[in-house]
């Protein structure tokens, strides 16, 4: 096997990893409650700091990758990953679990914030497309095994289980991955690493998601977490005045008056915030007016992932093929009229119909996503494949957190059985204008692209 499809391979298995952790943690976080008898706030913080670590270093590692080594930093991310799974396995107190939280979340900022460079330098440019499809399929099909798995092991074996099952996988993957690594000799360092710019950038997007975190647990009305949402508006501001004024900046804030750039990062926020809506509200929904068991929900949500995992290698070659412009605006046409029709649902649907609807979403969601991921990827200028290859990846927790944020609003108390499906409508209305949205916007960028080529 030659080093570019081991390189490959490794980058499959990782991020598969990763999908399969990132759904299963979610469903054991009642096995981990009971376990540490903790409140429900407490439990969440153990999603919330690793999708807050995931975002807060994202635009260091990425320009890390550019500086050093796109495929030594993914490496490092794998050995943390490891780590962070191990001292989870192990954990015995919930400070313990914190810990390796925090551990996946920096090994997972570094994969998050590479993987799209070493796509983009070791692999040739008409296959673009064709590879995020893959990691982009591998990562569904991880969080399609994720749910039953996590719930079987936290059964009927322990818990710690679901985090161990990590260990021989990244082993594997970094088996792989080392015959790739660059000779000591011959890995420079290429320009100076902008320390202020990375400091505050890890804040900002530290205390938004906390701050979030906050003002939900609260119904909207915490105003510590408003207050920390606050700073973390105005680090954005000093953060562009820093970059601004940089000799060698973390990001180039300037790069974002190219119209594409600007348009593709609005396009990816929104779809994150409209797939976490409907990842949220759907499982409410469905126990409380269909009668079902959490089960059952957990089983029906999977066909969104499976949808996902099916269309995202096709999506991957239409790009290559049709390109991004064209193939984007298709699939917002498409997400918004699923949005619709979910809209039109009755008070108690039949469960034919939400796996019909779930997997619309699934379908439609992963031909934007992959549209407009390739999209931002190939706007990359030489020497920047890490920092797009994080900006890329930083919007999925920025757009999650908004997501979970303004949905949980919206649906209110909808897990009241009288309530459920008021709250379910409003929370459709959101989608919908995210979806509408996205389609002007996807627009937009079709004729920019049009008028820019002519």
């Amino acid at each position: 096997m030659s080093r570019e499809a081991r390189l490959q391979v490794a980058m499959m298995l990782t991020l598969f990893v990763v999908g399969v952790d990132s759904s299963l943690v979610n469903i054991i976080l009642p096995k981990l409650q009971e376990v540490f008898s903790s409140s429900m706030s407490q439990i969440t913080l153990l999603a919330t700091v690793y999708v807050a670590i995931l975002a807060a270093l994202q635009l260091f590692f990425g320009r890390l990758a550019d500086l050093f080594s796109s495929v030594r930093v993914f490496f490092l991310g794998v050995v943390l990953f490891f780590l962070g799974s191990l001292v989870c396995a192990l954990s015995g107190t919930y400070a313990q679990l914190m810990v390796g939280r925090g551990l996946q979340g920096l090994g997972g900022a570094m994969l998050a914030a590479s993987f799209g460079a070493v796509i983009l330098q070791r692999f040739p440019k008409e296959k673009t497309g064709r590879i995020v499809g893959a990691a982009m399929t591998m990562m569904s099909v991880g969080s399609l095994v994720g749910p039953p798995l996590g719930g079987y092991l936290a059964q009927n074996i322990s818990w710690h289980w679901a985090f161990a099952i990590n260990l021989p996988l990244c082993v594997i993957a970094c088996l792989l991955i080392w015959p790739s690594l660059e000779s000591h000799e011959s890995v420079l360092w290429r320009g100076r690493l902008d320390v202020p710019g990375a400091a505050i950038s890890a804040f900002v997007f530290l205390a938004f998601p906390l701050g979030l975190h906050m003002t939900t647990g609260k119904g909207g009305h915490g105003l510590e977490g408003w207050a920390l949402v606050g700073l973390a508006a105005l680090g954005v501001w000093a953060f562009v005045v820093i970059e601004r004024k940089a000799q060698e900046p973390l990001l180039q804030v300037g790069l974002f008056r190219n119209p594409a750039l600007s348009l593709m990062a609005v396009i990816k926020i929104l779809l994150f915030l409209l797939l976490n809506g409907v990842m949220l509200i759907f499982p409410f929904f469905i126990t409380s007016q269909s009668g079902a068991e959490v089960g059952d929900a957990g089983w029906l949500m999977l066909c969104s992932a499976l949808a996902m995992g099916l269309s995202t290698p096709w999506a991957g070659r239409m790009v290559d093929r049709i390109g991004t412009g064209r193939l984007l605006f298709r699939g917002a046409l498409a997400l918004s009229a699923v949005s619709l029709v979910a809209f039109a649902l009755p008070p108690h649907p039949e469960f034919w119909m939400f796996a019909a609807l779930l997997g619309g979403f699934g379908a439609t969601v992963s031909v934007v996503l992959v549209s407009s991921s390739v999209a931002i990827l190939r706007l990359a200028p030489v020497g920047q494949e890490g920092v797009f290859s994080a900006l890329n990846s930083l919007m999925a927790p920025v757009g999650g957190a908004l997501g979970l944020s303004l949905f949980s609003l919206l649906y209110g108390d909808g897990a009241n059985r009288n309530h459920a499906f008021s709250g379910f409508r409003h929370s459709i209305v959101g989608i919908v204008v995210c979806a509408l949205s996205i389609v002007f916007l996807a627009k937009a960028n079709q004729t920019f692209q049009e008028n820019d080529s002519a």
